[in-house]
């Protein structure tokens, strides 16, 4: 069994790890893709992120499928096929090799839950 407390876990704030750029995003590896402190490899892996109101998280193409959970705010998610608006208790799934980006357009931070599937 592994456990990890949120509050224990290392906060990195995405400006720190991409350079300057005022990205207002910040990211905690609940468990990362190759936990230390566990018996074996895990097939995921679950990190938090924070996106301040009116930020952009990038466009990016997923390495891995994931899934993301809107625990809080509201914002829209971009693929090729559109714009989705997003809310708390919603769910979007982004296949691996898909390009997507994330921007919080509510007035409170967007914080989201992604399950990285590592098998894919």
């Amino acid at each position: 069994m592994l456990i990890r407390k949120f509050e224990d876990t290392e906060e990195q704030n995405a400006d720190t790890l991409l350079g300057s750029l005022n990205l207002g995003i910040k990211n905690k590896w609940l468990i990362d893709k190759e936990p230390a402190d566990a018996q074996g490899k895990l097939s995921f892996a679950l990190k938090y992120i924070a996106i301040e109101p009116g930020k952009l998280y990038p466009v990016r193409r997923c390495e891995h499928a994931e899934a993301t959970i809107v625990l809080e705010g509201q914002g829209t998610i971009r693929n090729g096929k559109g714009e989705f608006e997003i809310k708390p208790g919603d769910v979007a799934i982004v296949r691996q090799g898909e390009m997507y980006s994330l921007i919080n357009s509510g007035k409170t931070d967007l914080k989201i839950m992604c399950c990285i599937d590592l098998r894919s």
